[in-house]
């Protein structure tokens, strides 16, 4: 009777740590994670469209990103007000029971500003355009982990890492097929 209880004490301890380093494992301790992610493609049928929504392929990526992000905490999720990025997180505003915050694309220091002083300690999502992709990389002072993208690059992740010393790196990550190696 005694070897069982010391077995179930065993498995009880062990399971408590097991559980406790995974949690340690989840938390930012201080420091901000910024992911940066463009929109999904848009629906081009409508020619001169100001603001497309998103195509049906675009629908099935804003689905994946979601799906990506199933286990990661965002608490904040940045968005221009075009329909294409505000659609592109759709299914992470369901989620979250969240509106999007919405940031000038054209000012993209403001977003900086506003990311590292109101969300410093937790992790955002900014859903933005091609252009604007590796220049918020730049604008946090980070490293580019790719030297450009391409039209058709719409699958990258980047993750800027924001340590509570100031530090910064950049990490890559595709949430979905559809990176076009060998076209340009």
């Amino acid at each position: 009777m005694c070897f069982i209880k010391n077995n179930i004490l065993i498995i009880l301890c062990c399971g408590f740590m097991f559980t406790n380093i995974k949690s340690q494992g989840q938390t930012n301790v201080g420091k901000t994670i910024v992911w940066v992610v463009r929109h999904a493609e848009m629906d081009s049928k409508i020619v001169n469209n100001p603001n497309p929504n998103l195509s049906k392929e675009g629908k099935r990526r804003s689905a994946a990103l979601a799906d990506y992000f199933k286990m990661i905490r965002i608490d904040g999720i940045f968005t221009t007000s075009s329909t294409v990025t505000q659609k592109t997180a759709e299914h992470l505003f369901v989620k979250y029971k969240s509106l999007p915050i919405l940031y000038d694309g054209k000012d993209l220091p403001s977003l900086v500003n506003k990311i590292t002083n109101e969300y410093k300690g937790k992790t955002v999502l900014v859903v933005t355009n091609l252009t604007n992709m590796l220049a918020l990389v730049d604008a946090f002072g980070a490293d580019r982990p790719i030297p450009k993208l391409r039209e058709n690059d719409y699958n990258f992740l980047f993750k800027i890492n924001i340590l509570p010393n100031d530090d910064v790196y950049t990490e890559m990550d595709q949430y979905e097929a559809g990176h076009h190696d060998g076209e340009e």
